[in-house]
């Protein structure tokens, strides 16, 4: 486990130098409680955990699409309401899900990023435009067969199985369940690693 030190220069610009965190720790013991040593802890493992996904590089498996931002905010909408009514509810979540679907329905891929957004589409009751969200949903699941990600043991490639089996729920059609169906089957018929370490550990406190 590391800790990080923080070095700010006279231009704001900010680098981490991170340390065996036992070593943070006892080089700062008068000055942390139990509860900041706690914090410091889970604030270091965070801020590592960060760095290292910003340094992956890209390979050859990452989707092509995982969703954007604008250079420059858009303006706000100015034709909805923040009443808390059913109208004004239904409008909003309707305005949201025609721009996404509208914009990234071509760039569909299985990739965990676009499960996330096929669960909101799902999620959609009927009285909001619901049906047209499940059948672009529908669609999706036909163009990929039905089938999760490559990567057999991967949660990223299994997400989208999230979609089609409540599409399955609501058709009762085998073929929406069949592949996420047999990809689970395979991982559990997958050995148990128990030597392999897990990247997060318990921290050692001392009192």
């Amino acid at each position: 486990m590391s800790a990080a030190r923080i070095f700010v220069d006279s231009q704001n610009q900010w680098t981490a130098q991170f340390v065996p965190t036992d070593q943070y720790m006892r080089q700062n013991d008068a000055f942390l409680t139990p509860g900041w040593r706690v914090c410091i802890t889970i604030a270091a493992t965070l801020m590592l955990v960060s760095f290292q996904l910003n340094a992956q590089p890209v390979t050859a498996d990452k989707q092509p699409s995982v969703g954007d931002a604008p250079a420059i905010a858009l303006p706000l909408a100015t034709d909805l309401s923040s009443k808390i009514t059913h109208r004004d509810v239904r409008r909003a979540i309707r305005k949201v899900g025609d721009w996404q679907l509208n914009r990234v329905e071509p760039d569909f891929n299985q990739d965990w990023t676009f499960a996330a957004l096929y669960a909101g589409f799902m999620a959609v009751p009927n009285a909001a435009g619901g049906k047209r969200y499940r059948k672009a949903m529908r669609h999706m699941g036909e163009n990929f067969s039905w089938q999760p990600g490559p990567r057999l043991a991967h949660a990223d490639d299994q997400a989208v199985g999230q979609t089609y089996l409540e599409l399955f729920e609501r058709t009762h059609n085998p073929a929406m369940m069949a592949p996420i169906r047999a990809r689970m089957d395979a991982v559990m018929q997958l050995p148990d690693r128990r030597a392999r370490q897990l990247w997060f550990r318990r921290p050692s406190i001392r009192r």
